[in-house]
């Protein structure tokens, strides 16, 4: 019987085994500039989009969830301002600026911390979605579950 070959997978033969990434990354900005808020969205790829150019190429049924997130990158540009570093969002807001309830809280919340964001954002009507998540998804996160939109600006923009 002939005796296995070891191998050593580390980093620089990586891709000889697993071929190319995928994605080179899940962040577009280490610093988030005025206008580009982190909106948080699942898809089969389990991607997290950082950058809202009002739905091009969202996936089906995106649409309402980045509410939150377009109405906050629209006050971030128009203020000039960025918002707190390290946080993202979802949520559908209504015209009176209730926030309303999305799905796949699961999803977003490990493709949150897979990205490496500290402070999530997520609908009141959410919380008993995300309750039942395992401490190892949840733990280390900062999460804020909001009703109405006005909070969402407080926790995005804290110094007003």
């Amino acid at each position: 019987m002939k005796e296995a070959e070891n191998i050593d997978v580390v980093e620089e033969n990586l891709e000889d085994f697993v071929g190319k990434p995928v994605f080179s990354h899940d962040r577009m900005y280490e610093q988030t500039p005025p206008g580009v808020v982190m909106g948080l969205a699942w898809s089969a790829m389990g991607n997290i989009n950082c950058h809202v150019s009002i739905l091009q190429g969202a996936t089906p049924k995106d649409g309402p969830s980045a509410g939150c997130t377009i109405v906050t990158a629209l006050i971030s540009l128009a203020k000039g301002i960025p918002v707190r570093q390290g946080i993202a969002m979802t949520g559908e807001v209504s015209l009176l600026g209730k926030v309303l309830p999305v799905g796949e809280i699961k999803e977003k919340t490990i493709a949150a911390k897979r990205a490496g964001v500290k402070c999530i954002i997520l609908p009141e009507d959410n919380k008993k979605d995300y309750v039942n998540l395992p401490s190892y998804i949840t733990d280390g996160l900062e999460v804020h579950f909001v009703g109405q939109y006005e909070e969402v600006y407080n926790i995005a923009f804290p110094d007003g």
